[in-house]
């Protein structure tokens, strides 16, 4: 049985920012993050954009500006495929890799912390 502290972390809203230029994500625990749009196109994991079965490498993303997010489509209960203005569209985001995107500083000064 699951407990709701380990219960998987999911969207409790997800919206765009036109003003922002962002995707803007709170999650199931109240944590907000807004991921701007030149950020997260940089950060796609798709094949095509990181390399086949290779892991994205969060500090070496490079963001691709002048993109804008056109749309968003739920994948199941675990991710969204986001489809982008330079017609990119095959870049599926999992949940958890959304959630280690953040920005803030909170998750960037635990993301620079060593593992144990």
């Amino acid at each position: 049985m699951t407990s709701p502290s380990s219960a998987p972390l999911i969207p409790r809203e997800m919206r765009v920012s036109e003003e922002d230029q962002a995707l803007i994500v709170v999650w199931s625990d109240g944590h907000y993050e807004a991921l701007p749009f030149a950020y997260l196109r940089g950060a796609c994991p798709c094949a095509a954009c990181k390399g086949h079965h290779k892991k994205v490498d969060i500090s070496k993303i490079t963001p691709k500006p002048g993109v804008f997010l056109v749309e968003r489509q739920p994948q199941g209960r675990y991710a969204v495929r986001l489809l982008w203005s330079d017609a990119h569209y095959t870049g599926i985001f999992t949940y958890d890799y959304l959630r280690s995107l953040c920005l803030c500083q909170e998750c960037l000064q635990k993301r620079d912390q060593p593992s144990p």
